[in-house]
């Protein structure tokens, strides 16, 4: 029925993704209306955090074993759950459970069909090129139904909200139905998973040993060290980007009604972003140098600039972002054991959450003596020097296995 196997997860993905966003532009006010105080709901996104770093490498591991594909069926299941309980629920403890749930939703879905329809391509074609050209469309097209979704949501709910209040979480609601409908009606792969035991005694121990082998192959993966770094660096520059970006735009003089435009241009940066075909053009040195210097130099005049002239240069620090973040994506799943890699993916993705959350530790500190543009200049500054010497480590170690650098080939 389709012409590519991945279309109906890019479909749920748009699908779920536009009923997450079409709430986040209106979040603070809804809750407020709801009854909530600001601390409460500073509580509940906290809550949602750790959720998250508690069942997001379980999950992992849990998909490996059973099925990728009904474990992400279940996640959007438990995501119906969490947009009913806000629908209905008022008090500060019914929300604090809801966000709980949407968390534990969140980590299920790490490592699910993402991870199949990559072991699906290393398994479709013997040629090397042909699959690490495959793997990084996967990771840039399932990031283009993300940003899509966040655009198409993020302007419905800000349209919406001044009319049905919190009814809006119905469409939400109803995304997310239809994303279980994608999947169960049209996404059909073959799945390799190694579960042995059907008793709940036997099966818990499976996902400890599970685990733990996860754990020894990133330990003993050069290549996935590498990238995991990487993807750790690339989290600090996000949770930077997108915890300050709203306060440097008041501070360079944007009124507060700018900021939606701001919201939707900065996600439209990031859709054409993911177009770059990172595989090549990490391979070339020459780019990746003009790239580095381009990204400090506009790092650091982001705090010297006003308004149009902030616009212009950090869309463009977004746009590098975005494809650094796919460049580590990619590196990841293409360096992960078939037998392992949703396990993989979760772990990367939980030190990526503990390296954020350094990140704004640090970054709270320091906001409280410097302006929030100079505090994004100087972290992105900081963190850009570190990926420099990320990939001239990588250069050494590829060196030493006979590889000129990083990028010189596209097997890590």
């Amino acid at each position: 029925m389709f012409k590519d196997v991945a279309t109906p997860y890019f479909a749920a993905q748009l699908l779920t993704t536009v009923g997450l966003s079409i709430p986040h532009a209106i979040l603070t006010p809804l809750l407020l209306e709801k009854g909530l105080s600001l601390s409460q709901i500073l509580i509940i996104q906290a809550a949602f955090s750790l959720s998250v770093l508690l069942f997001e490498f379980p999950s992992g591991a849990i998909a490996d074993i059973v099925s990728r594909r009904w474990v992400y069926i279940f996640s959007r299941l438990v995501l119906c759950v969490f947009f009913l309980v806000v629908i209905f629920g008022h008090s500060f403890p019914t929300l604090l459970i809801a966000w709980i749930v949407y968390g534990f939703a969140s980590a299920l879905d790490s490592g699910t069909l993402d991870a199949a329809l990559v072991n699906n391509a290393k398994n479709r074609s013997e040629q090397e090129a042909a699959t690490v050209h495959r793997i990084s469309w996967l990771v840039r097209k399932e990031n283009q139904s993300n940003f899509l979704g966040m655009m198409i949501g993020s302007t419905v709910g800000a349209i919406l909200f001044t009319t049905i209040g919190v009814n809006i979480y119905f469409i939400s609601f109803a995304m997310a139905l239809l994303a279980i409908m994608s999947i169960v009606f049209f996404f059909r792969i073959p799945e390799q998973h190694s579960q042995e035991n059907s008793n709940m005694q036997g099966l818990l121990r499976e996902i400890k040993n599970h685990a733990r082998l996860t754990i020894k192959e990133m330990r003993n993966s050069p290549s996935l060290k590498k990238y995991l770094l990487l993807a750790i660096l690339v989290q600090a520059f996000m949770q930077l980007h997108m915890q300050l970006w709203q306060a440097i735009a008041l501070e360079k003089g944007f009124p507060d009604g700018a900021l939606i435009w701001l919201y939707l241009a900065f996600i439209a940066i990031s859709f054409l972003g993911s177009y770059l075909p990172v595989e090549r053009l990490f391979r070339k040195k020459i780019l990746v140098g003009i790239g580095s210097a381009v990204f400090v130099l506009c790092a650091l005049l982001i705090d010297a600039i006003s308004e149009m002239w902030y616009v212009l240069f950090y869309g463009f620090v977004v746009f590098l972002l975005i494809a650094l973040s796919n460049y580590s994506t990619y590196g990841i799943r293409k360096s992960s054991s078939e037998e392992r890699i949703s396990a993989v993916t979760s772990l990367a993705s939980v030190c990526g959450r503990i390296g954020a959350v350094s990140t704004l530790m640090l970054a709270s500190i320091f906001i409280q003596t410097f302006s929030p543009s100079a505090v994004l200049s100087v972290g992105f500054t900081l963190l850009a020097i570190f990926a420099v010497v990320w990939a001239g480590v990588s250069a050494g170690i590829n060196g030493r296995k006979g590889t000129k650098s990083p990028w010189a080939r596209c097997r890590p």
